[in-house]
């Protein structure tokens, strides 16, 4: 049962890959214009419960979309480092530690986050 729920969140992780592959420069530029719009840096107090598998998607996708060769130009390095650091905070959080993710995309073969 565990393996099948593996498979499915990898088949996941590898759709959101092949649709921020597809990312086009007009998509790439409103996000520029929407994430430099003003209020845009004030701070956000959101309260909400997430089950460790979401925060794990979670993740995933923050590590997918601050590695993403399209998403390079619109996100400083500023912005990269806050959302690998929100990523970290989620599973800090959630009690999965970086130890237990690495050794986790290793029993798959997929990349260690860089």
């Amino acid at each position: 049962m565990i393996e099948r729920y593996d498979l499915i969140f990898e088949s996941h992780i590898l759709f959101l890959k092949e649709k921020l592959v597809r990312m086009n420069k007009d998509v790439s530029k409103f996000f520029s214009a929407l994430l430099r719009s003003p209020g845009m840096n004030e701070d956000v107090k959101i309260t909400m419960k997430l089950t460790r598998r979401d925060i794990l998607l979670l993740d995933e996708i923050i590590e997918i979309g601050v590695n993403s060769e399209e998403l390079k130009g619109v996100l400083s390095p500023e912005w990269s480092q806050g959302l690998k650091t929100i990523s970290g905070q989620l599973l800090e959080k959630a009690e999965i530690s970086e130890e237990f993710m690495a050794s986790y995309k290793d029993s798959f073969g997929l990349k260690k986050s860089v």
